[in-house]
């Protein structure tokens, strides 16, 4: 086994709860596992022991501009420690993670490792952010450097390869690797478990209900959601849009379901933990997001026996078919996506079969826990 220095931003890890038990079971497949995390000094993080072989380090900075500083000081303290561990070090995303990542690998010798859990070369990530554009050469070069690479989808794979194409995954021998390896879903808990609440019961001046559960951000777009649902709230006024989830874009949607005069029809829940019940009790699983890594949250609606309507991101066409156990449309067509809501709340058997075959589908791919962390392992060490 190998000693592992993981580079990230998720600060639930700091907060009992999913996150921080995903690492501590990560680190069961290490000798040891220790994690920084980017964080301001405010919010008065402290570093900890999670597990027998899991620390947790928070970097503690001033500013969001000395993260990667700081970072790259702990990850030099912890490799200075143990020179003569068989490390690896592995940043969560190609950006100012994998900066760090890179640096402590190159010091070191320890083996890098890069995951992506975002398509990062998908036009719309650069077209919305001068950020992303200045991070996109920097992210390629860390890439080359690597000694693997774990990416979430096939599409992204797909797009890494065709900046490399002398390292095609069929030749072993070149370097790096790729491993194509979704985050986990436990699709047979989710499809078993009952709902603890109704959201009709909740709502009940709504005959149906579209959920939608993500970041409120701007690349899951849900500016244009508003906008199609405002049209299908004219010809079905009973309809509700029920959006789970917190984010720097959440003032701005709550004015723009006010000035399209939606904001009766439109309930803002923030961030909840128990979104099974949410996907299990809604009618329709809305999701217009202008790229995706993988989208946890539509594997979660289809587990959850929610019918979905996508534009083409994340798992449609790779796990999720379109027209047979999803409905898809292009992301510039909204009377698509108005006729195919409506369609969908007239239409019971349509959402019936959607349900059936989204479900068979993610089944024939799901892996157990134990398939999962051996493969995470095998993704992280390049094995």
């Amino acid at each position: 086994m190998s000693k592992v220095l993981s580079i990230g931003t998720d600060r639930n890890v700091f907060k009992i709860g999913e996150t921080r038990d995903r690492q501590i079971e990560y680190g069961t497949l290490f000798d040891e596992l220790h994690i920084i995390v980017f964080s301001r000094r405010k919010l008065n993080l402290k570093p900890e022991k999670i597990s027998d072989n899991t620390w947790i380090y928070p970097t503690n900075s001033l500013s969001k501009f000395t993260y990667v500083l700081d970072a790259k000081k702990i990850g030099e303290k912890i490799l200075s420690e143990d020179k003569k561990g068989d490390w690896a070090v592995t940043s969560q995303d190609p950006f100012e993670t994998g900066l760090v990542a890179s640096h402590l690998s190159s010091i070191s010798g320890a083996r890098l490792n890069i995951q992506i859990h975002t398509n990062f070369l998908d036009p719309y990530f650069k077209k919305f952010s001068p950020l992303n554009r200045l991070r996109i050469p920097q992210a390629k070069r860390f890439l080359k450097n690597a000694d693997s690479i774990r990416v979430v989808s096939e599409q992204i794979k797909n797009s890494i390869l065709a900046l490399y194409p002398t390292r095609q995954l069929a030749d072993q021998t070149l370097n790096p690797s790729i491993s194509v390896l979704p985050m986990f879903v436990d699709i047979n808990k989710i499809s078993q478990t009952q709902p603890q609440f109704n959201i009709h019961d909740k709502y009940r001046e709504f005959e149906f209900i579209i959920l939608s559960v993500a970041r409120l951000e701007f690349e899951k777009n849900f500016s244009y959601a508003l906008k199609i649902f405002s049209e299908v709230v004219e010809k079905f006024p009973k309809t509700g849009f029920v959006i789970v989830g917190e984010g720097r874009e959440k003032d701005k949607l709550q004015k723009i379901a006010r000035k399209l005069g939606i904001e009766k029809n439109v309930k803002f829940e923030g961030r909840r933990e128990d979104v099974i019940s949410y996907y299990k009790t809604s009618d329709l699983y809305l999701n217009t997001s202008f790229f995706e890594g993988y989208s946890r949250s539509l594997i979660e609606s289809a587990a959850s026996s929610c019918p979905i309507l996508s534009t083409q991101v994340g798992p449609i066409g790779e796990v999720l078919i379109s027209d047979r156990d999803v409905l898809t449309c292009k992301l510039e067509d909204k009377n698509c996506f108005k006729g195919k809501i409506e369609k969908l709340i007239l239409d019971s058997k349509l959402r019936e079969s959607l349900i059936e075959k989204s479900l068979e589908a993610i089944q024939k791919v799901a892996k157990s826990k134990e398939e999962y962390l051996l493969a995470y392992k095998k993704a992280i060490l390049g094995e």
